[in-house]
């Protein structure tokens, strides 16, 4: 029986087609006598940086670690060089048991096996899959729209529609990537363990997942090795490298593949900081369309009212609620921000509302954010005009001058009208729980109407199909996928 592996690549090779290919072929000068030489031959390219400047020969090319060959235990290697760190990769063996590669899963061949990417998770949060992923001709060869496979943290840069591009910064210190794993005329050696539904599989006493094809295409077998991640610093990636851990489980009849970092693993990319910079869109609010709305009376007669007293044109104004001489009073605010320049094909991946204090008279006030459904401008009836699923609502004290951000939850983003204004009301926790409160329970908050926009209320809308990521470790390069 012939053993077969997919072997890894380093991250400074990225591997084209065919060294004997004509290559277009440009030298840049990276200083202290380093340069990076492109080499392209369409659709793959391959990059190095070496401190010489010739062109790699014939020779060089047969030394390089080509990553996603087939390469038997006794060293013979294939001759197709599909792809290095991409996109759609999946091997397989013809039914007379001839070895057989391609990339894109083919319909009608026996002994496949291919990924298909399901979901990324950066710090316990799921990042949508860029719409280049997207693979629909699962039949033809996919070379040309291949992508890099590692999950990566680099500058994302989303479309700007309108006003302010607002910048955030985020350091990464966990991820999750999940596969579907789509298999045909294979079968998982190792051992299995059924717990709650989940049929659990155990990696080999090398850490390896272990697949044996059918008696038709000779019973090879194809290893799944335990996933490394690389870094700059040697010493860290000796160290640290192996801090990976993976898994291979079946639920619900779908087969998974998924790898994430263990405790070292995290804290080594605490440590070293690899940053998620996002940008997105402010949409200020209209300063004819926001308002306080306010009632006035006992509790259950202010709390269940179908109108109150509009109040409109204010640089700032009351949110909250307060009790004094048997009279209690609610301050409910509506606002209105126009998001129509969102395009209509995009997609919202994250959206947050920023409101600036302008008195923190009571400082834990808690805001919480609802669908707004009052008229165009806010009028005495708009006193009840919310929704009862919650869009979030604001955590910690509220400072004087200082903008407080409240993530919109799913149900927010969905809310968000690319075609038109997105309207959102505020309540307090005492009015939204029925609690009475005992005293003044409110804070001022700056509406539009304040001059200029340094104050007024916005949402920072982030859209794209969610972005390449890129973090200073690349996880694992055994098998490059899919996506459908």
């Amino acid at each position: 029986m012939s053993i077969y592996t997919l072997t890894g690549l380093s991250k400074e090779q990225w591997i084209r087609d065919d060294p004997n290919t004509p290559a277009n072929h440009k030298t840049f000068d990276l200083g202290n006598g380093k340069k990076r030489h492109i080499i392209s031959s369409r659709p793959l390219q391959y990059w190095t940086e070496v401190g010489k400047g010739e062109h790699p020969d014939k020779e060089e090319w047969d030394d390089i670690d080509t990553t996603l060959r087939l390469e038997a235990v006794e060293g013979k290697k294939y001759s197709s060089h599909f792809i290095a760190d991409k996109n759609n990769f999946s091997a397989g063996y013809r039914t007379d048991g001839s070895s057989y590669k391609f990339a894109g899963f083919r319909l009608n061949e026996a002994n496949q096996y291919e990924t298909t990417l399901h979901a990324v998770y950066l710090d316990g949060v799921e990042i949508p899959i860029p719409e280049t992923f997207i693979i629909t001709q699962a039949e033809q060869n996919v070379l040309e729209h291949a992508i890099s496979e590692s999950v990566k943290i680099w500058n994302v840069v989303h479309p700007r529609y309108v006003r302010d591009a607002i910048k955030t910064t985020q350091y990464v210190q966990d991820f999750r990537i999940v596969y579907k794993v789509h298999l045909s005329g294979f079968t998982i050696l190792n051992s299995h363990t059924d717990v709650d539904g989940v049929n659990e599989y155990q990696p080999n006493t090398n850490g390896d997942f272990v697949l044996q094809s059918d008696a038709s295409a000779g019973e090879k077998i194809v290893t799944i090795p335990k996933p490394i991640m690389w870094t700059d610093d040697v010493d860290s990636l000796n160290r640290f490298c192996s801090e990976i851990n993976h898994r291979l489980y079946e639920q619900d009849g779908v087969l998974y593949y998924e790898k994430a970092p263990n405790s070292l693993g995290r804290d080594w990319l605490l440590a070293n900081k690899p940053t998620l910079y996002i940008d997105g869109t402010a949409y200020y609010g209209d300063p004819s369309n926001d308002a306080v709305l306010q009632g006035t009376g006992t509790w259950d007669a202010v709390r269940n009212a179908t109108s109150g007293t509009v109040i409109t044109n204010n640089s700032a104004g009351l949110f909250g609620t307060s009790y004094s001489k048997s009279i209690y009073t609610i301050y409910r605010q509506c606002h209105e921000f126009d998001t129509s320049g969102i395009a209509d094909d995009a997609t919202i991946t994250a959206a947050s509302l920023y409101l600036k204090c302008a008195v923190a008279t009571y400082a834990s006030t808690v805001l919480n954010v609802f669908q707004g459904s009052q008229a165009t401008p806010p009028t005495d009836e708009d006193y009840d005009s919310f929704g009862s699923t919650s869009f979030g609502k604001s955590s910690g004290d509220w400072a004087k001058d200082t903008y407080k951000s409240i993530a919109l939850n799913s149900s927010g983003i969905s809310a968000i009208n690319k075609t038109g204004t997105t309207k959102l009301f505020f309540r307090d926790d005492y009015d939204l729980n029925d609690e009475p409160p005992s005293g003044t329970s409110y804070i001022t908050i700056y509406m539009a109407d304040q001059s200029g926009t340094g104050s007024d209320p916005y949402l920072d809308v982030t859209t794209g199909a969610g972005g390449t990521l890129s973090i200073p470790v690349a996880m694992h390069h055994y098998n490059l996928l899919r996506s459908a």
